[in-house]
């Protein structure tokens, strides 16, 4: 935790993960597009990346928490992502009476792996960015997936 102006801050951290999929466009011409791993909160329904809070020794490691959670989440490990450089987002808001600072990575799923989901979460889906839009309900949240997409765009040139 950090201490704000007047209150204790919770930390935590994530990464936004997508894998690379072919798809048939309208003239039959095959295209990639990226689709996001969103994973469905078993408390209260909603759908997020994978994320969570920083321990006492990752404050000042906060990537080091993003690839723990992402490997606690899902069973898909750092070796098993391409994370992208100069993509760290932040996004503030307050939970279970809490204020919380959430930092998220972008990353590429580097193979097919089985997702295996926590306890946390009920199920997960691949998602492309105009499901993730009607799926992912706080705006913030969006315009993360939504900077991170522009960010996909630019790096493959789609």
């Amino acid at each position: 935790m950090i201490k704000g102006d007047t209150e204790w801050t919770t930390l935590a951290a994530g990464i936004i993960l997508f894998k690379s999929d072919i798809v048939k466009n309208e003239s039959g011409k095959e295209e990639i597009e990226p689709n996001f791993l969103l994973l469905k909160c078993s408390k209260n329904f909603h759908w997020s990346p994978p994320k969570g809070i920083s321990e006492y020794d990752e404050e000042n490691d906060l990537l080091r928490t993003a690839f723990r959670e992402t490997l606690e989440e899902t069973g898909i490990g750092p070796q098993q992502i391409k994370l992208y450089n100069n993509f760290v987002k932040e996004i503030q808001y307050e939970a279970w009476n809490k204020k919380k600072t959430v930092f998220y990575y972008l990353g590429e799923c580097m193979n097919d792996t089985k997702i295996v989901i926590s306890h946390e979460h009920s199920e997960y889906k691949w998602a492309n960015i105009s499901q993730v839009r009607q799926l992912v309900e706080f705006e913030s949240l969006i315009q993360i997936f939504n900077d991170a997409f522009e960010r996909i765009v630019m790096e493959k040139k789609l």
